[in-house]
């Protein structure tokens, strides 16, 4: 299958809202107490066949440091997140790049440590607060495991000189 990345487009915003409902529950992330609207930030989509395969919504935080907020693959083994994540990944500025998952996703964890991240922050009962916000988030993973805290992992890119 042959596939693009591009930028996220002003005009793509719907489409996002679309489909960050369909794999979040609604187009709001909440994670280490902060709510954003996955539409209103950038990001790179992939593309194959006018379709949407993939997906990388990130955010420049206020120390110039680059937060990856969404990676969605919906071609499983392809590839396609690997390629959204080194797009992000040589964002010219941050050095640092930094995510937050959740202790249930254990594919993301190892997805992430595979490329280099390293275990940041625990944020102990985090999801409890999320849920306030956000009470459609589960109590429990599909994979049977109770979704409570807050994992952030980190990269950092190496100096060039």
């Amino acid at each position: 299958m042959k596939w693009t990345i591009d930028e996220i487009r002003p005009k793509s915003r719907e489409l996002i809202r679309q489909l960050a409902h369909g794999n979040w529950g609604n187009d709001m992330m909440v994670v280490h107490d902060a709510c954003f609207d996955l539409a209103d930030f950038p990001g790179f989509m992939a593309k194959a066949d006018h379709r949407v395969i993939g997906l990388l919504i990130y955010r420049i935080d206020e120390h110039s440091d680059a937060e990856l907020l969404s990676l969605d693959s919906f071609e499983e083994n392809q590839g396609v997140g690997s390629a959204l994540l080194d797009r992000f990944l040589n964002l010219e500025g941050p050095k640092r790049f930094y995510l937050t998952t959740t202790n249930d996703n254990v594919r993301a964890l190892q997805f992430y440590q595979k490329r280099g991240f390293s275990l940041a922050a625990f944020r102990q009962h985090a999801v409890r607060k999320a849920r306030k916000i956000k009470p459609e988030i589960p109590l429990t993973a599909e994979n049977g495991i109770p979704i409570e805290h807050e994992l952030e992992l980190e990269w950092f890119k190496e100096d060039d000189g």
